[in-house]
């Protein structure tokens, strides 16, 4: 009876003990990255999130001294960038997936909206990075030679 009780628990333990080194990772991850990127955020205060220009300032950074280092750096750039491009992607994704809902269950027959169903959810179960690696590997070499004009020369 014991041995049945601590075979059942077994799992449990074994799981929770990974998921707690998991989660122990991830905070230790947190920590290095606070720690190592202390000097740029007590350097730039309030301006790390309002500041902009974040191009120019890598460079600037990576050709100062070491006796001078760069150490003042802005994202607003970044964050307005990543916010615009999301909402434009949202807007274009609900556009394209509201009025796919609609032509598959109000004018498909049953016959095609059984199928276009399958195909809907079958796609909604791939992971979005797969789709990503199929678009760098697929998508970008076509675009690239598609509009790209200037020949590489081979040394």
């Amino acid at each position: 009876m014991m041995i049945k009780k601590l075979k059942n628990a077994l799992p449990k333990v074994i799981i929770c003990a990974l998921s707690a080194i998991s989660i122990a990772i991830i905070v230790f991850v947190f920590i290095f990255v606070l720690y190592k990127a202390y000097p740029v955020i007590r350097e730039s205060g309030a301006s790390l999130f309002t500041g902009s220009g974040f191009d120019g300032q890598i460079q600037e950074a990576f050709y100062s001294s070491d006796a001078d280092p760069m150490l003042s750096f802005g994202f607003l750039g970044l964050i307005a960038g990543t916010l615009i491009t999301t909402l434009i992607a949202l807007i274009f994704a609900s556009v394209i997936g509201i009025g796919a809902a609609v032509a598959v269950c109000e004018y498909a027959s049953r016959r095609v909206s059984a199928v276009l169903i399958a195909v809907v959810r079958l796609l909604a179960s791939v992971p979005s990075v797969v789709f990503g690696l199929i678009g760098i590997i697929v998508v970008v070499p076509f675009i690239e030679k598609l509009f790209v004009t200037v020949e590489r020369q081979i040394d």
